[in-house]
């Protein structure tokens, strides 16, 4: 009898599903929502266990730089890297470590056969997708003289072997030298211990002087990892950040809108069922409203930002701002709903056969109840997520280290006309959340309220013949 039950409500659901299609929608997103923050979050420690390393589901570490800027989305770009030394040796150039940076101010040699041995190239270069290799060289024109000049040689190999020399005469500009062709690039010759770069004091036939060295570096382009939605400006993948985000926030918009829903559900339980003036339920009742009045006398958004501006920034404090400004509203709606349920036969019932007022509350009021907060809470989670990220937008809210998609709207705002997508994914993720628990809530309300249950079960079923007496009567 239970499984004949159990099969003629799925059923019923299946027709309701049918006949309300955004319904379905919405329970899908909701699940996979779910279920990808859930595997966010177990993923690393199962793997830890199983394998003895943590992996994740993130194409790339949320907070890692993989040194690709500002790569659209759905795109695989070339990398542009310039970098100069961080160490040198010399014999005796003046000032060797002058030459890493464009700033009029060189290195100098006075004497024709001095070397400069620059090494500690950090190119960062990720992938073995190398197109090009070359070196930068930028000479001084008031501090190299007529006929003085350098030559440039190459090493991969942390200066065992050196390439032929590359002469360097032109002053006042960047000198570039490709040098793609001297080998097969990879990752390991282009490594901070690989790269070297010898640069040698030549001079024509008769002539002495100085040259200046204004800059030396080392450049490359190789072509980038595949981002399904682009990276920031700190070369950050997006769509990383954006799943790591994804559990935090649904956690927080669960955990404000449960709590808001069991103590704004159980103070409303209290005021609506002992409301009777003069007694001291009637009292505690009308404590428990005027409070609740005086919360909702303010924008509940406007509370939460003074609040949360108050306490400090953090995750903690937003959470706890959004928490004191939430669960009035849940007084109102239960409230209400026992006032409409109290004095429905069954309760009167309960009440003349000497049932006790908790066990009607319970057992009478509060399943008869429950389908409207089930309803509102399962909508409300998008409505806390939209007012906690705009908390994280104002930059009061989670920590700007934290992968959550307010901030990340927050940081990423001013490049909006160059960028847009930094704006747009984030964006679009809470517009998809929040639609999810919307269509679900919708649909809650289309299947636990057995009138309209029953319209769209009766509408999901078609048509396919016209009534007999209806024909006959026709004919």
């Amino acid at each position: 009898m239970v499984s004949g039950a159990a099969g003629h409500g799925f059923r019923n659901l299946v027709k309701v599903l049918r006949a309300n299609p955004l319904t379905l929608v919405g329970f899908v997103l909701v699940v996979f929502l779910s279920a990808t923050a859930f595997l966010v979050v177990v993923t690393p420690p199962v793997t830890q266990v199983l394998f003895g390393s943590p992996s994740s589901i993130t194409p790339f570490d949320p907070n890692g730089l993989v040194d690709e800027k500002n790569i659209p989305p759905w795109t695989n770009a070339p990398v542009l890297r310039n970098e100069s030394f961080q160490s040198n040796r010399t014999t005796p150039w003046v000032n060797a470590a002058n030459a890493n940076r464009v700033d009029g101010i060189g290195a100098v040699s006075n004497r024709t056969g001095d070397f400069l041995v620059a090494t500690n190239f950090p190119m960062g270069i990720k992938r073995n997708s190398i197109e090009s290799v070359g070196f930068a060289v930028w000479l001084i024109p008031n501090g190299t003289d007529p006929g003085q000049y350098v030559a440039i040689r190459v090493s991969f190999d942390g200066g065992t072997t050196w390439s032929p020399k590359y002469s360097v005469r032109s002053v006042g500009r960047d000198v570039r030298v490709d040098v793609t062709n001297l080998t097969t690039w990879d990752v390991s010759k282009l490594s901070t211990t690989s790269l070297y770069l010898n640069v040698t004091h030549e001079s024509d036939a008769g002539t002495t002087g100085n040259v200046s060295l204004d800059y030396l570096g080392a450049t490359a382009i190789w072509r980038s990892y595949w981002h399904l939605m682009g990276s920031d400006t700190s070369g950050r993948d997006l769509f990383s950040r954006l799943l790591v985000a994804l559990p935090l926030d649904l956690a927080i918009g669960f955990a404000i809108a449960g709590f808001a829903l069991l103590l704004g559900g159980g103070l409303g339980l209290v005021a609506g069922f002992w409301d009777k003036p003069g007694t001291f339920g009637g009292v505690i009742s009308l404590t428990i409203m005027r409070v609740t009045d005086v919360f909702l006398a303010f924008p509940s958004l406007v509370l939460a930002l003074a609040i949360a501006a108050t306490l400090g920034r953090g995750t903690g404090p937003s959470v706890l701002a959004v928490l004191l400004t939430w669960w009035p509203y849940y007084v109102r709606l239960t409230r209400g709903e026992v006032l409409a349920v109290k004095h429905q036969p069954y309760v009167t019932a309960a009440k003349a056969a000497g049932v006790s007022g908790g066990r009607i509350l319970f057992r009478h009021v509060l399943r008869n109840i429950l389908e409207p907060l089930i309803v509102y809470f399962t909508m409300d989670v998008g409505t806390v997520l939209v007012v906690f990220s705009t908390i994280s937008f104002v930059g009061i809210g989670v920590p700007a280290s934290v992968p959550e998609w307010g901030n990340m709207i927050e940081a990423y705002g001013d490049y909006l006309l160059l960028f847009p997508w930094m704006v747009i994914f984030p964006g679009l993720a809470i517009f998809v959340t929040v639609l999810a628990f919307s269509l679900l809530g919708d649909g809650l309300r289309d299947i636990l309220d057995p009138r309209s249950r029953r319209a769209l079960t009766q509408a999901a079923i078609p048509a396919t013949s016209v009534p007999a007496t209806s024909a006959r009567s026709e004919a």
